[in-house]
């Protein structure tokens, strides 16, 4: 018996409700699911493990239909039967992965050729390795987006508001950092810091960590409130925090006791050592170092029509001490300002940044 005579009269159709489609009439990411499906039957029937590839299966598909793609690609996976490999540049199906899903191939210079790729991937043991709480892990990375796998450099911020400072403060010099292909990563809080910092260190991704100084020294009593000095800005202990990161993150013990000692003592040598580790610390935070210069306190004066007897820093941070925080306070004073009266913190950020165009 010929089984051409049956093949000839084989059709696939899908049902959706009550209403039947031939599958010609489907989009792309539908068909893709049915030729999936038709292997993990023939991978059933035969009892074999089959190994499907497949190349951008985002393509002609809209957001939402790449998030039903991705869950039925995870759910077909988890069978034993079956095993699928894809390739993407999808940011929305790379934020429904695990981070240890994920193979990424990066494209580094190389003297011999020009370039070469390298491939990177979190081990099993990722979070042991580092102490991690894979939950809390998760919790942070899955209110991110994953764009910072396909930057070419990745900037991490504390918050949306040095984010948005930042990349105003470059654009002013003609720096377009998305043109660049930089990724931004804002941290909502700087104990989440070892969460991007493995992360990134484990798949080699070029970076740079923009942070405040308490993250690496103490207040010099103990809270915020109590460790001012008389204009208003704060003191810090003159030693590390016991922290293991700083250790990580300053690897060369040399190197870091000196950057401990300018941290403490001369805060703009230390920024001629910091960027060595692809790091950048304010000599207080953010706002307070916009604010530390005359040029900074002016501007902020007149922006928020602060009468003559109030124009001192001491009144700004402790009477305008969540208003100066604002971002348009904030880029009133980077719009405002040229950049040989910008701090010095300021100044490296951008000469780190030009370095990469």
């Amino acid at each position: 018996m010929s089984y051409e005579l049956f093949i000839n009269d084989l059709a696939i159709k899908i049902s959706e409700g009550d209403r039947f489609f031939k599958l010609e009439e489907c989009g792309s990411g539908i068909q893709s699911l049915v030729a999936i499906s038709v292997y993990k039957y023939l991978a059933e029937l035969s009892h074999s493990n089959f190994i499907i590839g497949i190349e951008e299966p985002e393509i002609n598909l809209h957001p939402q239909a790449q998030k039903e793609l991705i869950y039925s690609l995870v759910e077909e996976s988890n069978n034993n039967d079956i095993q699928i490999v894809f390739t993407t540049h999808s940011t929305v199906l790379i934020d429904q992965l695990e981070h240890s899903d994920i193979i990424l191939i990066r494209k580094i210079d190389c003297v011999k050729r020009k370039f070469k790729s390298i491939i990177k991937q979190l081990s099993n043991t990722f979070w042991d390795d580092y102490n991690l709480d894979k939950l809390k892990y998760n919790k942070f990375h899955r209110f991110r987006n994953s764009d910072f796998f396909f930057a070419n450099h990745i900037l991490v911020t504390e918050s949306p508001v040095d984010s948005e400072v930042i990349r105003n403060l470059l654009l002013k010099d003609s720096i377009n950092i998305e043109k660049n292909g930089v990724s931004v990563l804002e941290l909502g809080g700087i104990t989440s810091l070892k969460y991007a910092f493995y992360l990134i260190k484990e798949l080699a991704l070029p970076k740079t960590f923009v942070v405040d100084k308490d993250f690496f020294l103490p207040y010099s009593n103990g809270e915020k409130s109590a460790s001012r000095d008389s204009n208003g800005f704060f003191k810090y202990k003159d030693t590390f925090k016991s922290n293991k990161l700083i250790s990580e993150l300053l690897p060369i013990k040399a190197k870091r006791d000196l950057i401990e000692k300018h941290f403490f003592s001369n805060h703009t040598k230390s920024l001629q050592l910091t960027p060595d580790f692809d790091l950048i610390c304010m000599n207080y935070n953010l706002e307070m170092d916009l604010l530390s210069t005359s040029n900074g306190k002016n501007l902020t004066y007149e922006y928020l029509n602060i009468n003559e007897l109030n124009r001192n820093s001491n009144y700004l941070f402790e009477n305008r001490d969540e208003r100066i925080k604002d971002l348009d306070v904030l880029l009133n004073i980077i719009n405002n300002s040229e950049k040989r009266n910008l701090p010095y913190s300021m100044r490296y950020i951008i000469k780190r940044f030009e370095n990469l165009k």
